[in-house]
């Protein structure tokens, strides 16, 4: 009858040796999951893919700021992106889209602001296709037109995007 305690006190060890194991083995296995992650991100890092310099991206779809008085809204939006000038933290870049690509064309108040955000080292998207859709690719002044494909890729791997 000794022999059938010490059996039992084995198989629990062995038990429990087994359960600890398996526990190194799954917190190896997720460490190693997790190590294998970051390591993943800094590849793409490293490759340059994308826009991964800390700096947000801007998205902007509108020729207002905020919801309210469209007078305001414009007026907060004219103000927003002065103040990039004289910002120390820039966007790294700045796309305008849909109701936002006429702040780029010619007549637009807003010309001299975005193209000295420009020579700052901003870079500054149109949408392609918002300007096709009204005809005035011809009236940029200021940016890079780019179709959505690259405007999409840019945004999915930006680490940050502010959307106004």
């Amino acid at each position: 009858m000794d022999a059938a305690p010490d059996e039992h006190a084995q198989h629990e060890s062995g038990e429990q040796g087994g359960r600890t194991a398996f526990a190194e083995k799954d917190v190896a296995y997720y460490l190693r999951m997790i190590q294998d992650e970051f390591e993943e991100l800094a590849q793409v890092k490293k490759k340059g893919g994308a826009e991964h310099s800390g700096k947000p991206v801007v998205l902007v779809t509108g020729d207002t700021l905020g919801r309210g008085p469209e007078p305001l809204g414009k007026r907060l939006l004219t103000l927003f992106i002065k103040s990039l000038l004289t910002s120390p933290v820039k966007p790294k870049v700045l796309i305008l889209m849909n109701g936002a690509v006429p702040l780029a064309q010619e007549g637009s108040e807003l010309i001299e602001s975005l193209t000295l955000l420009e020579e700052q080292g901003v870079r500054i998207l149109v949408s392609a296709e918002t300007a096709d859709h009204y005809g005035t690719e011809e009236k940029i002044r200021v940016g890079q037109v780019a179709h959505m494909s690259a405007i999409t890729e840019l945004l999915l791997t930006a680490e940050k995007v502010i959307s106004l």
